[in-house]
């Protein structure tokens, strides 16, 4: 008995170059196969709602144009899901770099450290605070334009 993952239509060739493929080829790969099957479904229910309940050719494109509007809605609120992870993720990046820049700042001032390096110190602290206040300002603008389309 063969194990292993079975995909209907792909040769055992073509899946060892699906497993080989990077993972924003094998994305594409699964967005266009999925694609496909969902195809040949939707066109499996029209073959029934013809055949089983007299459905013609308007009736089929309605149901056909109600998917395809509820598919996009789908995947726009996909994308803005993303959009907003994104700019969350961003957010917590630009905290963190501030973090980073701050204790290496802090780590340069000791008992017996000239002015110079601590005037240098607050200098880059100050001017790393105002880039931060500036981006995050930015973030959450955009973070507010997506909370008013809810």
């Amino acid at each position: 008995m063969e194990q292993g993952i079975r995909i209907p239509g792909v040769s055992r060739q073509e899946l060892k170059r699906i497993k080989a493929m990077s993972l924003p080829a094998f994305r594409l790969w699964l967005l266009e196969y999925s694609s496909q099957i969902y195809n040949l479904g939707i066109g499996d229910c029209r073959d029934a709602l013809r055949a089983e309940f007299g459905f013609g050719d308007v009736r089929l494109k309605r149901m056909t144009d109600h998917i395809e509007k509820a598919m996009k809605a789908f995947f726009r609120e996909a994308d803005n899901m993303n959009e907003i992870k994104e700019r969350l993720q961003a957010i917590s990046k630009h905290a963190k770099a501030l973090e980073i820049k701050a204790d290496y700042l802090a780590a340069k001032l000791h008992p017996g450290a000239s002015e110079e390096t601590v005037h240098d110190a607050l200098l880059k602290g100050i001017g790393g605070v105002s880039l931060t206040r500036e981006t995050l300002k930015a973030d959450e603008d955009g973070l507010k334009k997506e909370l008013m389309k809810l």
